[in-house]
């Protein structure tokens, strides 16, 4: 897979702001950001002390050591050679309950996004630069800057989980079950390992890479940050789940390409630094989900187009007013989907298992307005929808009741 401008990129309309912008954070965001601007015909200059300007292609771009995926329906087209092809996904809510859901999911080739990204400044004449930036030096710098340093941790739930990327021993002759080789978004089936009273729920990830295939132990949300002893607990579920699924040799046929932990602060909003924020500095990491590459791509071309027309002197009162609007939306959102994921960190598993049963029982439009977007009023009408399913007095749904400021100030929490 590769990415290139097949143009020579435009040049911003006339009055339309500076034409150097500066990328503070070289993450998949940054990287979004900078392949759209240089499309534009932004100068685009990225900081970050994981860059290496003297190298070429994907190598000049920082290492992402995570694997990213998104919903197809996320992807738009100018992306598209940035992700795998999309596949079926399914879901085991609940034991022996697995259902194929009405959308795809693809996996991000990381490799092509930072050797686009990589190009993209060079072509548009910018530059990367190995350095980590201070706030303070922000206004030195000339142009648009834009933070892109990742989320803040203040006041976060942590998905937590541990991963293997595997494939069989070369000349073992063996093979992965089905389990192992099947896109799985969430299996809720409680690992074997899994303590007695269903404390800490965690379900099983499973998608292919170019490598092997990644099947990862994952606890959805946590009120606490992670500890060495949550990965201890998350590698003993996941030895134990694959056990039951691979069979006791496993370890002999099967050989473990790379180790993935994943610790995703969820759901805040950094404090200002004096310029724009864009990706999960700006609070895009899903609070419910851990997700957050899909809405950068959704939110990159309208952050651009907001941008150009704030500098074009374009802005009058019924685009502020929208712009109001906008963010009172996506407060919104933010806000359910942050109570949503306390509510779920604080049950056991069957209250868990039970939850998603029936939130998958929802039609597709539904579900996808839930785990993706970032609109209050569509994750507003789901949560009531949802409501049919679960009815008012599900154990998930009682705390609510019982302490509704707390949830309240919590769901309205930045960081």
């Amino acid at each position: 897979m590769s990415w290139s401008i097949s143009a020579a990129p435009a040049a911003p309309a006339r009055g339309a702001g500076p034409r150097q912008i500066n990328i503070i954070g070289l993450g998949p965001a940054g990287a979004i950001l900078a392949l759209r601007a240089a499309e534009r015909g932004w100068q685009v200059h990225g900081y970050d002390p994981g860059s290496r300007p003297d190298a070429a292609g994907a190598d000049a771009w920082p290492a992402w050591p995570a694997t990213y995926g998104a919903f197809a329906p996320e992807v738009p087209d100018w992306a598209d050679e940035l992700f795998s092809p999309a596949e079926a996904i399914r879901v085991t809510p609940t034991p022996g309950s697995t259902k194929q859901l009405g959308f795809r999911y693809r996996m991000m080739a990381k490799g092509a996004l930072r050797a686009g990204a990589a190009e993209a400044v060079r072509y548009a004449g910018g530059s990367l630069h190995a350095e980590a930036m201070t706030e303070e030096q922000f206004a030195d710098l000339p142009g648009l800057t834009v933070d892109c340093r990742g989320a803040a941790t203040g006041g976060a739930l942590w998905q937590i989980a541990v991963g293997y990327v595997l494939r069989p021993v070369p000349g073992s002759g063996a093979t992965l079950s089905e389990a192992l080789i099947t896109p799985t978004l969430m299996d809720w089936t409680a690992s074997p390992a899994a303590e007695p009273g269903g404390a800490k729920p965690s379900f099983l990830y499973v998608q292919r890479l170019p490598e092997g295939w990644l099947a990862e132990e994952t606890i959805l949300a946590s009120t606490s940050r992670p500890t060495d002893a949550d990965f201890a607990l998350l590698r003993s579920r996941l030895d134990s789940r694959i056990t039951r699924l691979q069979g006791k040799g496993w370890s002999e046929e099967l050989e473990v390409v790379d180790e993935e932990l994943v610790a995703i602060p969820m759901g805040t909003i950094a404090a200002g630094s004096g310029v724009l924020a864009f990706g999960a500095r700006d609070g895009f990491i899903h609070p419910a989900t851990g997700y957050s590459v899909g809405t950068a791509l959704q939110e990159v071309d309208g952050f651009l187009d907001r941008v150009e027309a704030k500098y074009a002197r374009a802005t009058h009162s019924g685009a502020n007013l929208m712009g109001l609007a906008r963010r009172a939306n996506v407060t919104l959102a933010r806000a359910l989907r942050r109570i949503g994921s306390l509510l779920l960190a604080e049950a056991d598993t069957e209250d868990v298992q039970s939850f998603f049963a029936a939130f998958f029982s929802l039609s597709t439009a539904d579900q996808l307005a839930y785990l993706s977007g970032r609109s209050g009023l569509r994750t507003a009408r789901t949560m009531w929808r949802l409501r049919k399913n679960t009815g008012w007095v599900h154990p998930v749904l009682l705390p609510l009741y019982r302490r509704p400021w707390r949830y309240l100030r919590f769901g309205l929490q930045r960081n």
